[in-house]
């Protein structure tokens, strides 16, 4: 995890790092074979799978916003192989609002606690 202020780090990981890998598989990832899509598919479903439990067993609230981004962007990318194209969108951006909403939430939860 990065070390910054809560408004810097959400920009930086909602919008800015994440959504670009997102937007560039969007752009070039309808190139690909059957077996690759299903790769891809394959690996996102384990992802999402480790992701969740992790998020389950970890106590600390930075690493469950990371591993919740982690779990967002593979269902983005779920989505789209499957040919929604308009729910692979949707999920992005509404993965951007409320990361950003969550990041402002941990960051004051954080301070108030007196925690890092």
């Amino acid at each position: 995890a990065m070390r910054a202020p809560t408004p810097v780090s959400s920009l930086v990981h909602s919008s800015t790092l994440v959504a670009a890998g997102v937007w560039f598989f969007l752009r070039y990832g309808c190139w690909s074979s059957f077996w690759v899509d299903l790769w891809l598919v394959f690996f996102c479903f384990l992802t999402i799978i480790i992701t969740a439990l992790s998020a389950v067993v970890f106590m600390d609230l930075k690493k469950i916003v990371a591993l919740s981004t982690c779990n967002n962007i593979s269902w983005c990318i779920v989505f789209f192989i499957c040919g929604d194209l308009c729910l692979a969108l949707l999920q992005l951006v509404t993965h951007g609002l409320c990361k950003c909403y969550l990041f402002m939430s941990v960051g004051d939860l954080m301070s108030q606690s007196g925690s890092s």
